[in-house]
């Protein structure tokens, strides 16, 4: 996804745009220009399937925190929605709609996929023995901790 930018005066002002993960950090120095990027932003729409879905600015401090997860799963490999129907359909406290998919990586018996999740899927997991019901099984999930500045882990 990319945000084209109609004048060169305009781009020139951009301090820093830069896309990854599914999240594009923007940094610009005038109100002006952050009322246009903000108009600009509020008009789009994403669609899939029967669903509609609006982005929208927010400011850093807004951007939730995610801690880093992987799971492998043994057999054949899923395609990440089908993945994340299974884990909503049979853990509670999982927010699925909130995980972001940083790697995966498909074997011949099983994949390895690497999320970002929010805290509160990680405190669920962690309730759960960090193995959560997938299919007729369990699969297990190694979710990283976090230190906060005192040095003890979150």
């Amino acid at each position: 996804m990319g945000l084209y930018l109609a004048s060169r005066n305009l781009a020139n002002k951009m301090a820093d745009f830069i896309c990854r993960v599914s999240i594009c950090h923007l940094s610009q120095h005038s109100p002006p220009i952050h009322k246009w990027v903000e108009n600009a932003v509020s008009s789009l729409e994403l669609n899939e399937d029967d669903t509609k879905f609006r982005i929208q600015l927010v400011r850093p401090s807004e951007v939730p925190k995610l801690k880093r997860a992987q799971v492998y799963i043994t057999g054949p490999p899923l395609v990440v929605p089908r993945v994340t129907r299974l884990l909503a359909g049979q853990n509670r406290g999982i927010h699925t709609e909130r995980l972001t998919s940083r790697h995966q990586q498909d074997a011949a018996n099983g994949q390895l996929l690497v999320w970002g999740i929010d805290k509160d899927s990680a405190a669920a997991i962690k309730a759960a023995d960090n193995r959560l019901f997938f299919g007729l099984g369990r699969v297990t999930f190694n979710v990283s901790r976090d230190t906060d500045q005192s040095g003890v882990d979150t």
